[in-house]
């Protein structure tokens, strides 16, 4: 898939070396204008053949992905009209379908939680464009709403003169029933098959769509979940972030608040469901990377430890569930926090206390780096394993814990966990450009590079 078009590109390099010419006539007079006309003579003819080139690479190379492109353009733009609209049914009906095919349905398949799911056998029926029309019209006076649909152009193929034969799509679709109180997921795939376009200018035409390798999954009664809250929340200024978001429950009452740490923003839940925003701590963090919530000095109370370019501040708990102190500086960051997008703790060495890890996430090609190697990148910003020493103040044990050799991952998440059912707390880690490691902790705190015996 070509992201940037080629045209474009080659249009913005003419006109970088017209303006070259125009400047080398200014500075040079009259008396060397038939040695610059010959110059810009000589680019004309040179981009030329380039764009000549292009064009023969587009008739080659190219000529199946630019096919594939035109096919898929007929579903986007219907795609962008259906997102668009408020009746979505409807504008099913205006798609230009020559006909479509539908199979004959096995009797329901019941799962947990009431759902039911419904697949397809056989060749079934086709129906013409009328018949679908019908189908949908009687959908909808039966209560159904679309409420999202997705497409994926998965695989196209042509006809040995060239020409568009088949597209295939992944597709889902959501559909809701008020009236029933009953939900539906329609997924699988599409296949299309294609007429051609008279000419250049058209769009090549749906001739058919075989719809028998879909399945439905519904489900009656009322839905799981229901909307509580709708807010629009814009970053603190000079930053980008509202995240972490921690749902947590601050005072003991039973109910998670809703936290957005980066926004320094609490939402609290009230006995009536209803939740009440306010500023998560008295005295600004400022500008922070994550944070996470536990009791880091052992009061009883949980605290607010929040990752800073500085190092790591931890803003002391009360039962609550408020921070009204200023924060304090408790790990010195040496080199200075780039970009720490990853907190995690646990009591690592089963001394009571609160143990950290912190992990840091690196741009790929940040400054025209390549993440080298691509599939094994360890060449980010470094991560640190901090201990507590029960006060919530920490001291850096990356290397005597054995986790320095890959410390420089460009890391996304981690979590402490018992993964061996040892009752210690591993540790796994997620980077891009490298996947997942894991490591073995043997009860003290010191860790075992394990990512290759424990997963394939």
């Amino acid at each position: 898939m070509r992201f940037f078009p080629k045209r474009l590109l080659i249009l913005l390099v003419l006109l970088a070396a017209l303006l070259v010419i125009w400047s080398f006539r200014r500075q040079f007079g009259t008396h060397s204008a038939m040695g610059t006309n010959s110059l810009g003579d000589q680019l004309v003819a040179s981009f030329q053949a380039l764009q000549a080139q292009e064009n023969e690479t587009d008739r080659t190379v190219w000529a199946k992905e630019l096919l594939a492109e035109r096919c898929g353009q007929v579903f986007e733009g219907w795609w962008d009209s259906l997102n668009a609209a408020t009746n979505k049914l409807r504008v099913l009906e205006s798609f230009p379908i020559g006909e479509i095919a539908i199979g004959k349905f096995h009797p329901p398949e019941q799962l947990v939680h009431g759902i039911a799911v419904h697949s397809q056998f056989g060749k079934g029926v086709i129906w013409s464009r009328a018949e679908w029309t019908r189908f949908l019209q009687d959908s909808e006076r039966a209560g159904w709403r679309l409420a999202e649909t997705e497409f994926r152009h998965s695989r196209f193929d042509t006809d040995a003169a060239g020409q568009p034969m088949q597209s295939h799509f992944d597709f889902r679709a959501h559909l809701l029933n008020p009236e029933q109180t009953e939900r539906a997921v329609i997924e699988g795939e599409l296949v299309v098959s294609w007429s051609s376009a008279q000419s250049d200018k058209e769009l090549p035409s749906v001739k058919q769509v075989d719809a028998r390798g879909l399945t439905i999954k519904t489900r009656g009664g009322e839905p799981p979940f229901v909307p509580v809250l709708n807010e629009t929340i814009a970053p603190p200024k000079g930053s980008h972030f509202i995240d972490p978001l921690i749902l947590y429950d601050l005072d003991g009452d039973g109910r998670s608040e809703i936290i957005l740490a980066a926004s320094n923003l609490v939402y609290r839940q009230r006995p009536n469901g209803r939740f009440e925003p306010g500023p998560l701590c008295r005295h600004s963090p400022g500008w922070i990377f994550t944070g996470v919530i536990a009791d880091f000095d052992g009061d009883g109370a949980s605290d607010f430890l929040c990752a800073k370019f500085e190092g790591l501040f931890l803003f002391k708990g009360s039962p609550q569930g408020t921070f009204d102190e200023p924060g304090r500086l408790v790990w010195v960051a040496n080199p200075h926090l780039r970009y720490a997008q990853v907190i995690t703790c646990g009591d690592i060495d089963r001394d009571g206390d609160l143990d950290v890890f912190v992990a840091q996430y690196k741009l790929p090609y940040s400054r025209g780096q390549m993440p080298t190697p691509y599939y094994d990148a360890n060449d980010g910003d470094p991560s640190y394993l901090l201990l507590n020493d029960g006060q919530g103040n920490f001291t850096d044990a990356t290397t005597a814990s054995g986790l320095a050799a890959k410390r420089w991952r460009r890391s996304y998440s981690a979590s402490f966990a018992d993964l061996d059912g040892d009752g210690h707390l591993d540790l796994v880690v997620v980077s891009d450009f490298a996947g997942v490691d894991l490591y073995r902790n043997n009860g003290h705190g010191q860790f075992t590079e394990v990512t290759g015996t424990w997963v394939a």
